[in-house]
């Protein structure tokens, strides 16, 4: 297994979706957002879907495999033998993402949109 790297897939403090939206604004650098109270179904992630995503690390089972351009890609494994845990992946800095399985997820999206 590989070893999650905390820069890309950010583990949040806040365990209620106001915290979480909070967490979400700073790292997007004051864009005010909501967070979904739906999963997103959808297999590919960008900023197109949305400026970040909640992953929720310890439910489901499957992968999410993200990258910046032509850079390394960075690997997230889900499930309830995992340990990821919620963590945050912001999407606004060119990032994106290839979603594998069954992997619960829901999108940040911007309050004036």
């Amino acid at each position: 297994m590989n070893e999650i790297n905390e820069f890309v897939f950010q583990r949040p403090t806040a365990q209620d979706d106001k915290g979480l939206e909070e967490e979400a604004k700073s790292l997007l650098k004051g864009k005010a957002v909501t967070l979904e109270t739906e999963y997103f179904k959808g297999k590919i992630l960008d900023s197109n879907i949305a400026p970040a995503v909640l992953i929720h690390g310890d439910e489901g089972e499957g992968v999410i495999h993200s990258r910046v351009a032509e850079g390394s890609i960075d690997i997230l494994s889900t499930g309830p033998k995992t340990g990821s845990g919620q963590r945050i992946l912001v999407l606004s800095d060119g990032r994106t993402g290839l979603v594998f399985r069954n992997v619960l997820l829901r999108r940040f999206v911007c309050r004036d949109a």
